[in-house]
């Protein structure tokens, strides 16, 4: 502690003493204590505080004793040290940590318990010990850098963060915010609300992703069971994208849009109205006016000042964008049915009606969840994809069957031999 703190210190403990070293309290002493003890003080040095009578008596004599002086912090001359534990006890510990580096507190406290050491210490004192020298006497296992990706796209960070309670309709329904994060330029690619944290969610905001902002080379995200669906890894394949996920319980490695959640939260949840939004959409509009129009417009200390519109900008020319129908195509779900007796396949209780040469045999359908009004069908004897649409049964009623359809006439067969 320097010495201008040790004497804001002091000042601050003259602060609460004074009235009784002058005499200025109409009140006892003990009612002047309990009255000024009944308060928090933000203490210079070391924040917020709660004393007790007896530390201000204590102060009260030093000051009578010492003056001023006696009121600055005196440090302990064997400060970082244990004192009630032995340096047999320490190197028992050490020795201990070394040989198990996993090994916990409680169980070298026991085996401590089992030598002829003399003076014991307590287990506390044991896991205050092992608590401070771990790191020092350990290696750790996981090494951690901080990194940053050289150019934009390079890599996105996704993460999920529980949104407000909206009122609809007389009842409150919880909201979940999905977000994608360019990892070099700090840049909110998307982000949307949705009232459920599913798959179908994170899908919808990666697509909308990749129409504003191009491909990105690598996507960063947690071990969440909407990012480990079978259908993200196949969209990523299909894209070209390195899907990498984080350590278990490694909240850490996705820093920057762990970062970006919390100034999100203390610049829009914080003051946002949440009883005046009366639908999902006019949340989702006010979140994309922050992020769109403030967030990647504000200056970035970590970018030297500038905006991360405008970092991401420098990497234009690097940017990969792919058209719309490109898109679409890498996100098409597959799925292997069985086609009827009747020339049909179910999707998600929606029948389609197939070409007949396919009747019996095990096919690949692509579609879209979202959009159920067409899909194709894949089979390993076709070149292209099929397109197929829901099925028609009244048209169907109107069609001949091809078996109930009348020969054709061929007259020159029948005007053959003059009759």
């Amino acid at each position: 502690m320097n010495e201008n703190l040790r004497e804001d210190l002091a000042l601050f403990r003259f602060s609460l003493i004074a009235p009784l070293v002058r005499g200025t309290t109409e009140k006892s002493i003990k009612e002047y204590l309990e009255e000024v003890c009944a308060k928090t003080y933000d203490v210079p040095g070391l924040g917020l505080r709660e004393f007790s009578p007896s530390t201000l008596k204590h102060w009260l004599t030093d000051y009578r004793r010492h003056g001023l002086e006696g009121l600055k912090r005196e440090p302990r001359s064997d400060r970082g040290t244990f004192r009630s534990l032995s340096p047999e006890a320490q190197q028992f510990i050490t020795e201990s940590l070394k040989a198990s580096p996993k090994r916990s507190a409680v169980n070298i406290y026991q085996d401590l318990l089992t030598t002829k050491l003399p003076d014991l210490p307590s287990l506390s004192t044991v896991q205050r010990f092992i608590r401070q020298n771990r790191n020092s006497l350990v290696e750790p296992e996981i090494e951690r850098r901080r990194y940053e990706c050289e150019f934009a796209n390079d890599c996105w960070q996704s993460d999920v963060c529980v949104g407000p309670y909206l009122l609809l309709n007389g009842k409150k329904k919880k909201t979940y915010l999905i977000a994608f994060l360019d990892d070099a330029r700090r840049l909110i690619v998307h982000s949307q609300f949705f009232f459920e944290e599913n798959y179908q969610a994170l899908e919808e905001t990666f697509r909308q992703a990749l129409l504003k902002r191009g491909i990105p080379k690598k996507l960063f995200v947690d071990n969440g069971k909407i990012y480990q669906s079978r259908q993200l890894r196949l969209i990523c394949a299909r894209l070209g994208i390195a899907l990498s996920f984080t350590r278990p319980y490694s909240p850490a490695s996705k820093g920057k849009i762990e970062r970006y959640f919390r100034t999100w939260r203390q610049q829009f949840l914080t003051p946002l109205q949440s009883e005046q939004i009366t639908s999902l959409q006019q949340l989702n509009q006010l979140n994309t006016a922050y992020a769109e129009n403030t967030y990647n417009h504000r200056p970035h200390s970590a970018l030297g000042e500038l905006t991360p519109m405008q970092r991401f900008l420098q990497d234009k020319d690097k940017l990969q964008f792919l058209s719309p129908a490109q898109i679409e195509a890498a996100f098409l779900h597959q799925v292997k049915r069985r086609v009827t007796k009747d020339a049909t396949v179910s999707i998600e209780r929606v029948v389609f009606e197939v070409p007949q040469i396919y009747c019996g045999q095990q096919v690949d359908i692509l579609f879209q969840p979202r959009d159920l009004t067409w899909a194709y069908l894949k089979h390993p004897h076709t070149d292209k994809p099929i397109r197929i649409e829901p099925i028609r049964t009244v048209d169907n009623s109107k069609i001949p069957r091809k078996q109930n359809r009348p020969e054709p006439i061929d007259y020159t067969q029948l005007y053959q031999g003059g009759n």
